[in-house]
């Protein structure tokens, strides 16, 4: 079957994931327990409490202020955070929008509060665009209360959109969240964090 609908996670894919810069910048602020904390894909404890959005911004802040004495502000913690999945590679998103018009796009990403209003905000493309504009529609586990692999999350993006799996590919670098979309009848794709994938795309587009 032709492909008419293409997901898309987030870091990785289309923004390189640089976590060591992310603690550099948290040891900046003096807030050096964030190393044992967050790690790359951390399994449990604060990040991933931000990711399932169980902690708003505030509460984040106010929990790292208790428990670790560091009196962190909003504008610092997206700043740290900003080091592990901020750089956007431009010719990706310029891909999207110039060479896959035939094909609905659909952005699926585990993230927080910080990141995703860094990314919906004029501050994180040098054109001002939010990120969403690249989009039908994002899919935010923060916002969702899910994380990937939970089919959940894919259940959630192909029904309310009316997508047949068998016409979508999905792209991420995780193994796990390829491998739950797989398990749903998706085409897949997994590049390494940070390379191009447009052309292994493109040749998977071709397969019927």
């Amino acid at each position: 079957m032709s492909v008419r609908n293409i997901i898309l996670d987030l870091g990785g894919v289309l923004l390189i994931d640089r976590p060591e810069e992310s603690l550099r910048r948290f040891d900046r602020l003096g807030f050096v327990e964030a190393r044992q904390l967050l790690s790359p894909y951390p399994a449990e404890g604060l990040f991933p409490d931000l990711e399932l959005g169980r902690l708003s911004k505030e509460e984040c802040l106010d929990l790292v202020h208790r428990r670790y004495g560091h009196a962190l502000t909003v504008e610092d913690f997206t700043w740290a955070l900003i080091g592990y999945a901020g750089e956007a590679e431009l010719y990706k998103l310029d891909y999207l929008r110039e060479q896959l018009t035939d094909c609905r796009l659909f952005l699926a990403t585990n993230t927080n509060a910080f990141l995703y209003d860094y990314y919906r905000s004029p501050r994180f493309l040098p054109s001002g665009e939010s990120l969403e504009s690249y989009f039908e529609r994002c899919y935010a586990s923060h916002l969702l209360h899910i994380k990937k692999p939970d089919p959940r999350f894919y259940h959630l993006i192909l029904e309310e959109n009316g997508l047949d799996p068998r016409e979508t590919i999905y792209i991420d670098d995780r193994e796990e969240n390829v491998r739950g979309a797989s398990q749903l009848g998706m085409r897949t794709l997994r590049p390494m964090n940070g390379s191009d994938w447009r052309s292994d795309l493109e040749k998977l587009r071709c397969y019927e």
